[in-house]
């Protein structure tokens, strides 16, 4: 997985994700799809490198309550996963008027030394206006801003660009937290929407870890009473304790995988912490717009959960949904036993589950009877209910994660298949073009051969031939030229079938003038067979080449006289309808299986047969390629054993002529 720094330098984090991460983290999901029947989809699609910051940061902040050590920690992380050269922490101190220096890392001690404090009335501090603003800011130059509070001395120690984004808790700026560049490297504009994602995450932490040192602050200061009084000590004890369970709690709810085991620990440590007597989470169902409970604690007799669903605006829910904050009320509906008390007389705190401006859900917490909570339990509800809303969208962001890694995963199959299939493809043209090859060399070499042979044996001058002889052998040389210049025009229609520059000249003519045309070479060529030509007188004109057609029922009846006996009959026969004049040459050889009645008009496809026949596996595909620059198809019906009939279409001169003039 890679790191934030790295997709920043690959461009992999996109300006639009990243504004999703940060509105989404710092104030809250928005709810736009269900994961669960009462779950929604919280989280954005966004790169994985910005999904394991935000997680990384969010384990961190959950790691300590030490702010100091705390925010050293997720510095050091967020300076190497943006691949900064220098950064630092501050935290508003209110009563004192300062922002103060909370940690560094990278800047030289004596500069870092002069920005200790800064005033909170100092609106040059850039620092300053991104805490008043509650906004991100982006410093491209710091030359000007250096030029005007840093001394002389301490201005080549200066950083010389940064981002700065503010750390929220509560709704509120509390500090900052500041990136920068030592060098002439420049910071992104997108680069701002992660960190103030990351910054809500400092800041929530930061904000308990401040709640944790004013209560360890009380804790201290009651103790020096405590030892005149039993009771306090005792009370001081059970609120250690409760600090030290809020921390385990938290790290446990953190390490939840599922929501159902997120949803149960959350409403068992609400009642351990605040030793209450039941407690029920709640979780928002964005396209029901319900509250649906999704787990209870401390119920004598629950009533199954996917029954327990209510619109937010009922009365009970209202005040603690729209206000956003702790709301006393009653549960109508309570899941009691029969013999319980009335649920009028059980008030149920609910404390909403807020992520900046959204609400996730709301948990609920009854009071003891007879007894109201005190505000430390309050305190610690409400740590518990912040923590919950983190872990929600940390449960979705591992959602999320897994998701993509398994569609990652999916993709990766599936282009590993693609290129076995596409080598495996490429071997067989590979294959096809060797085949290729070594028959177009023995289709050229055989009548190459013969030809050489009878010129160097009429040349002989110890031998005398008598004329028939001669002629006899001028013959064949004859024949056997033309054998070779058709194969070479083969190859050359290919080639122009291949480029897409294959000429066709139509014009309107009868099929018997075309068949009249190539009588000779047909009947050249079907000389060891039968061949009858049966076509009606009453043929209406076609609009073909009569050169290319001729071509086209040479290559048939040639691929004829290979396969079928000698003096088996060779029949080409027409018909016509309104539209076209079907054209067909049937033989009476072995026939062609149905699996490759397709194929035989592919380029090089060849039926191996005993004894090979001769071809390169071209006639037929060109024979398509004619055919089709026509505007008609080409097909073959047969059956093994019984022969086969080759037939293909030329269109009808009147139904051309009708479909041009309208």
């Amino acid at each position: 997985m890679q790191s934030v720094a790295a997709s920043r330098r690959n461009g992999s984090l996109q300006e639009s994700h990243l504004r999703q991460i940060a509105v989404r983290t710092a104030r809250g999901p928005s709810c736009t799809k269900p994961m669960d029947p009462y779950w929604p989809q919280t989280l954005p699609q966004f790169d994985l490198g910005a999904l394991s910051a935000l997680l990384q940061t969010s384990k961190i902040s959950a790691s300590s309550l030490d702010a100091g050590a705390l925010s050293r920690t997720i510095l050091e992380e967020v300076v190497r996963l943006f691949d900064a050269e220098a950064g630092g922490v501050f935290v508003a101190d209110e009563p004192a008027g300062m922002l103060r220096l909370l940690s560094y890392i990278g800047t030289p001690s004596a500069f870092a030394s002069t920005f200790q404090t800064i005033p909170l009335d100092r609106i040059s501090s850039p620092q300053i206006r991104v805490l008043r603003s509650g906004e991100p800011l982006l410093l491209d130059d710091l030359g000007e801003y250096a030029r005007a509070i840093i001394s002389p001395s301490l201005r080549s120690l200066a950083p010389r660009s940064a981002i700065i984004a503010p750390l929220i808790a509560r709704d509120r700026a509390i500090g900052t937290i500041g990136l920068a560049y030592l060098s002439a490297r420049r910071f992104q504009p997108k680069d701002l929407s992660i960190l103030a994602a990351i910054g809500q995450q400092i800041g929530v932490a930061i904000d308990h870890a401040a709640l944790y040192a004013r209560i360890q602050e009380q804790v201290h200061r009651l103790a020096a009473i405590a030892a005149q009084n039993a009771q306090l000590n005792r009370e001081l004890e059970w609120k250690a304790r409760q600090l030290q369970a809020v921390a385990l709690v938290g790290a446990q709810i953190n390490a939840a995988r599922t929501i159902d085991q997120l949803a149960a620990q959350v409403v068992r440590s609400a009642c351990e912490l605040a030793r209450a007597p039941a407690s029920v989470l709640f979780l928002y169902d964005p396209p029901a717009d319900e509250m649906v409970a999704v787990a209870t604690h401390g119920y004598g007799c629950p009533t199954p959960l996917a029954q327990l669903r209510y619109r937010r605006d009922q009365e009970w829910i209202r005040e603690a949904w729209e206000t956003g904050r702790p709301a006393v009320t009653v549960w109508p509906d309570e899941p009691l036993p029969t013999d319980a008390q009335s649920p009028a007389t059980r008030p149920l705190l609910l404390l909403p589950l807020k992520m900046g401006d959204q609400t996730l859900g709301l948990l609920g917490c009854h009071e003891a009877a007879g007894r109201s909570f005190s505000q430390a339990e309050r305190d610690v509800l409400a740590c518990l209910a912040n923590q919950a809303a983190v872990a929600v969208a940390n449960v979705q962001l591992l959602r999320l994660l897994e998701s993509r890694s398994r569609e990652l995963e999916a993709q990766v199959a599936a282009r590993t298949a693609d290129l076995e299939a596409a080598l495996e493809q490429a071997q067989e043209a590979d294959r096809t073009k060797a085949e290729l090859l070594s028959t177009i060399a023995h289709e050229l070499r055989t009548p190459l051969a013969s030809i050489k042979g009878f010129c160097s044996t009429l040349l002989q001058e110890d031998v005398e031939w008598p004329p028939h002889t001669q002629r006899e052998f001028l013959s064949i040389i004859d024949q056997e030229s033309d054998h070779l210049a058709d194969m070479v025009e083969r190859l050359l229609d290919f080639s122009r079938l291949e480029g897409g520059v294959l000429e066709i000249q139509p014009t309107a003519c009868q099929l018997a003038d075309i068949i009249a045309l190539v009588s000779n070479r047909l009947h050249m060529l079907a000389h060891r067979h039968v061949l009858i030509i049966d076509i009606p007188a009453d043929l209406p004109l076609v609009r073909a080449d009569p050169q290319r057609v001729g071509q086209v029922l040479s290559n048939l009846v040639e691929n004829a006289t290979k396969y079928a006996p000698a003096k088996t009959s060779i029949i080409i026969g027409a018909q016509a309808d309104p539209s076209w004049v079907t054209v067909s040459v049937r033989d009476q050889g072995c026939g062609i299986a149905p699996e490759f009645q397709e194929r035989v008009f592919e380029r090089f496809f060849r039926i191996r047969t005993q004894p090979p026949r001769p071809g390169a596996g071209l006639g037929l595909a060109i024979c398509r390629g004619i055919i089709e620059a026509h505007g008609g198809r080409i097909w073959v019906e047969s059956t093994v054993g019984q022969g086969s009939t080759f037939r293909f279409t030329l269109p009808v001169t009147d139904h051309i002529d009708s479909e041009e003039s309208g």
